[in-house]
This record gives C-alpha cells, structure tokens and sequence, in this order.
C-alpha cells in the first residue's frame, strides 16, 4: 500500500515531534552538569554544524542556492530567540509551565499566521481541535503554576517565533531542498547562539555528557528539524504545528517509563485529548463526491456546465 505524500508529510513530522520529545530525558539523564542554557546552546551548536556539513557532503550546501538575507535572518534570529525566550521563561517559571506555555502557543500563533497569509482559513473544526490539544497540553504541565508575567510572557513569545521559522523553512523550500533550507536558517543560528552563549557563559560537556550532547544535536537537533522541514515541504504551518504538540506527550511517557516520574490520570486524559485533538483539526474533512456529468462527458476533464 502506498502512503499519500500528505502521509508521508504527517509521519516525518510525527517522528521529528517524538524526537524533540526525548530532550528532557537526555539531558536529564546523559548531560549531567550542564545548565539549561548550556544545553540550548550545544543542541544549537552541534546540530547546525551536522546540517551545514550534510548538505555539503550531499551537493546541496547553502552557498550554492540564491541568498535571501533577510529570510535567512529573520529564520536565524527566531531559531535562537526561541531557545533564549524558552529557557529564560523556564528560569523564572520552571521546565513544566515554561513547556506547556510555549507549545500551546505554537499551533495558535501558527493558525493565526497562516490566515494571515491567506494559507488556510480557521474552521471551527480547526479551532475546536487546538482548545482540546491546548487543554490536554495544560493537564500534561498541571501542578502549580506561577503567576510571573513576564516569564509567561517570554514563553509564549517563544512558542510563536517557532511558526515564524517553520514559515522560513517553507518558503525557502520553494528553490532548494528540505535539507539546504534547514542547513542555510540553522547555519545562520551557530554564529548567533554562539556569541549568545559566550555573553551569558556556557559549561562545557564533561566526557559523562559527550553522549547526551550529541543525541541532542544529531538526534533532537538535526534529524528532528530535517524531518519537520521535509514535513513543511508538503504541509502547511498550521498543520504542521499543531503535529509538534505530541512532542510533550513523548516527553511526559519517557519521563514515566525511564525516569520513573508519576503519569496519573491527568497525564492519561492530557494524552487522549492531545493525540484526539489533533487527529481531529489536522484530518481533512470528507468532501462530497463530485457530480457525475452528462452521458458523453467522462474523462474530458470539464463539468456538466462546461
């Protein structure tokens, strides 16, 4: 049986989300000592270093295809600005409200970009789906929550400049492949992270955290974004947001099956209602069948009116 080129789309994306999911793990349990910023930044690093250096290797590098500065900025400074945002968020709210914030505002500020482009319209199929995903989201992170405004306030920010990107991505997908358009916006976030990270001091990873750090960058980084940016190259931003947020259900069942943390029947209801949320904004409705035209008209391609 062969997969539609929207499934394909769907399982590169679904595969990056479960590997976005693993960070927390990983870092949890192979990058010992490292501060969250100091992970951020060696992902960061590591993974747009691997990207620039695949597309090189594969004939696709991002010199060899038109320049576009102000594309490649913007996708650049919303890479680094979402992990600043993000963990400066979670330095002030902690990892739960800082996550659940950001990734509920992702598929919102998506939805609202691409009817602002004119992409797709918000159905009320559509924005039915995301309050059931926002609300599972919500129960994932429950637990006690911080009234900080400015820390919701930089997490939120956060989760939209990831749709920014993703529309980056998209649109410099239109001339080049899904890899040298991930490599050109990464490559242009090493340089950027990198003076970030020497302004605000990064640890560098003992020889007990080589391991976590480069399934962070390869795994997490890397191959998450290739296959989220070949993903976008078929589906819209929307649509493709809104499949990220099964990232925390990966995260939270890694978290219950390797660390051992309690899942609970709030976990358990927050799955159902983000997995049933977005099977349900991301299907296509059935359409009607079309009407059969007039004896002598199949297969000209033209309607019963001509």
């Amino acid at each position: 049986m062969r997969i539609s080129a929207r499934g394909t789309a769907v399982l590169a994306v679904g595969s990056a989300a479960m590997l976005f999911g693993t960070s927390a793990t990983v870092a949890e349990r192979h990058a010992p000592g490292l501060d969250a910023l100091s992970v951020a930044a060696w992902r960061l690093i590591v993974g747009g270093s691997a990207l620039v250096l695949l597309a090189r290797l594969l004939g696709c590098a991002p010199w060899r295809y038109p320049v576009r500065p102000g594309a490649v900025l913007l996708g650049g400074l919303t890479v680094v600005g979402f992990q600043a945002g993000f963990f400066a968020a979670v330095a002030r709210l902690g990892v739960g409200q800082a996550t659940v914030l950001a990734i509920a505002a992702g598929p919102v500020a998506a939805g609202l970009l691409d009817h602002v482009r004119g992409q797709a319209r918000l159905t009320q199929r559509w924005v039915a789906g995301v309050a059931v995903v926002v609300a599972g989201i919500a129960l994932l992170g429950s637990g006690g929550w911080s009234a900080d405004p400015v820390g919701w306030a930089m997490a939120i920010a956060a989760g939209c400049g990831f749709p920014v990107y993703g529309a980056v991505l998209r649109e410099l997908g239109r001339d080049r492949p899904p890899l040298a358009a991930v490599a050109t916006v990464f490559g242009a976030a090493v340089p950027l992270v990198a003076a970030l990270a020497l302004v605000g001091g990064i640890t560098a990873p003992g020889t007990d955290a080589l391991l976590g750090v480069a399934w962070l960058g390869l795994a997490a980084t890397a191959a998450a974004y290739l296959l989220w940016t070949c993903g976008l190259a078929t589906l819209i931003v929307r649509d493709t947001m809104l499949l990220t947020t099964l990232e925390p259900v990966t995260a939270v069942l890694l978290a219950a099956l390797v660390l051992g943390e309690p899942l609970g029947l709030a976990g358990l209801v927050g799955i159902a209602a983000v997995v049933g949320g977005t099977t349900w904004a991301a299907a296509r409705p059935r359409r009607a069948p079309a009407p059969v035209g007039p004896p002598g008209r199949v297969g000209l391609g033209r309607t019963a009116a001509g």
